[in-house]
Order: C-alpha cells, then structure tokens, then sequence
C-alpha cells in the first residue's frame, strides 16, 4: 500500500521541480501602435495588449516615482516572448527523449511579470499582471 502512494508523489516531484520558473519581467506600456491596448473587463481588472500578447492585472496597480523608474532593468516583448520560445523549445526536447512531452501555460515561465504605465511625468502605475495564453486566427 505505500508503494502505491509513493509513486504518484514521485511522479508529481519530478514535474514540480521540472518546471524551474525563471526571473521577474517588467515591461513598459506604451500605446506605441496599433498593436498596444488598454481596457478594463466586467471584474474590474486592467487588460493589456502588448504587441498582441495579453496581460492581466491581478489587482490594483502600486504608485511609484519616475525616479524608482529609472532603477529598473525593463524587458521587452520580443525578449521575453523568445525567452518563452526558447524554454518551451527546451522541455518538448527534454520530453522527447524521456517519452513524455509537458505542455507548460505562459503564465508558467516568470516568477512574477509586472507591467508599468506613465501616469503623468512624475507618477507610474506598476501592475503584477498574468500572461494569458490565447490562441489567434
């Protein structure tokens, strides 16, 4: 009987220390384009539309100066979208061989993504925000 219970926590050991969530991401919004949006939903969340990706506010944004700003090391999209690329690239590869292939969200990748808005030209809103995955015609 206890070998029965052991092998289902060692098989959800394996893909909980499989999955190894990389750094924090922090992205500037900018409606630069016609890809870049903002709009909140029925519950009252901030959505953002980065070069089509979309992010999720996961509750109010934090105030912050212009000169905590300027401490901040920012991603951009293409970054971390290749740094998404790149490490599902690597776990269909490590599935491949070992016969058993994990599909991981986007949302799996970061430890935490924060997004930050201009306000005015001394105040920022900075969001922790969700990637959402979805799927595009």
């Amino acid at each position: 009987m206890k070998l029965i219970l052991l092998i289902p926590l060692l098989y959800f050991g394996f893909y909980s220390q499989n999955i190894q969530k990389t750094e924090v991401v922090h992205l500037k919004f900018t409606i630069d384009n016609n890809l870049d949006k903002k709009y909140y939903d029925s519950q009252g969340s901030v959505n953002f539309i980065i070069s089509n990706e979309h992010f999720i506010s996961m509750g109010k944004g934090l105030k912050i100066s212009s000169s905590q700003i300027n401490e901040i090391n920012f991603q951009s999209i293409t970054d971390i979208t290749k740094m998404e690329n790149d490490l599902r690239q690597k776990y269909i590869d490590e599935g491949e061989k070992k016969g058993i292939i994990k599909i991981i969200s986007k949302d799996d990748i970061f430890n935490k993504i924060y997004v930050y808005e201009k306000e005015n030209s001394t105040k920022w809103c900075r969001y922790l925000v969700k990637w959402i995955d979805e799927i595009k015609n």
